[in-house]
């Protein structure tokens, strides 16, 4: 029950004098960006929106006070973000903990993804500008990344897994090397003042060898850590919520 109240507290002061039907999909009470960032991140989201269907949105708020932010997420997205037609999902961000966390509704969007694949895509797609403190970067990115996965869910009828994920890219990896020899047996087709060489004894006309020995001076050696996860991961997910977060 206190937790309750904690959550209802905070959402009142986050969401004061906001209409409930026109809940943007960016509200950004901690400040985090600058008024041409705000509209870029604004477009990028209602975007993803139009083009799905869906709600996806960002909350920023300077804190959750005692709530864990995965339940506090999950309480936004229950009492603000509930009129995608094909499904919720929203990034909370909280600045004093320094955490973040994506909830998704079940049965719509969670649907769509494979949760712990989506999470992870998430992630590893936007943290590096959220730690930097780039965050209209971040938020960018988690826009992009849920338009791919809903997008490839649309495509295929089956969320985005590891394992076609990988399949996906070697396909473009592949296609980008088929297209890069194809371009360059252009250009070489294209050239009519080269000729092949038969054999290698026109480049050795000028090369001496003037010493047949080698002298070792050094070997320098260079340690590089072993990049470290962003922590363990955090989860609020129960049979009407998908979703999980970390720090930054």
């Amino acid at each position: 029950m206190k937790k309750f109240f904690y959550v209802l507290t905070f959402l009142l002061a986050l969401l004061t004098n906001v209409a409930l039907a026109a809940m943007p999909s960016l509200v950004d009470n901690a400040n985090t960006l600058q008024p041409a960032e705000k509209q870029r991140v604004a477009q990028m989201l209602q975007s993803v929106e139009k083009k799905h269907n869906i709600r996806c949105a960002v909350v920023t708020v300077k804190s959750t006070g005692n709530v864990v932010p995965g339940q506090y997420a999950n309480k936004i997205l229950d009492t603000y973000y509930t009129d995608g037609q094909k499904g919720n999902i929203v990034l909370l961000m909280d600045m004093s903990k320094r955490k973040w966390y994506v909830s998704t509704d079940k049965p719509k969007m969670d649907s769509m993804l494979d949760n712990e694949f989506a999470i992870n895509h998430i992630e590893e797609n936007m943290l590096p500008s959220l730690k930097s403190n780039k965050f209209a970067d971040g938020y960018i990115q988690y826009a992009k990344t849920v338009d791919e996965l809903v997008s490839y869910y649309e495509k295929n009828g089956e969320p985005m897994q590891k394992s076609n994920w990988l399949m996906s890219l070697l396909g473009a990896i592949v296609s980008g090397i088929a297209s890069a020899f194809g371009y360059r047996g252009t250009l070489r087709a294209s050239m009519s003042n080269v000729e092949k060489a038969t054999s290698a004894a026109g480049y050795l006309q000028d090369f001496v060898v003037s010493q047949s020995s080698d002298n070792f001076m050094y070997t320098t050696y260079r340690r590089v850590p072993i990049p470290t996860s962003s922590g363990s991961r955090d989860s609020s997910t129960d049979s009407g919520h998908g979703g999980g977060g970390g720090s930054f």
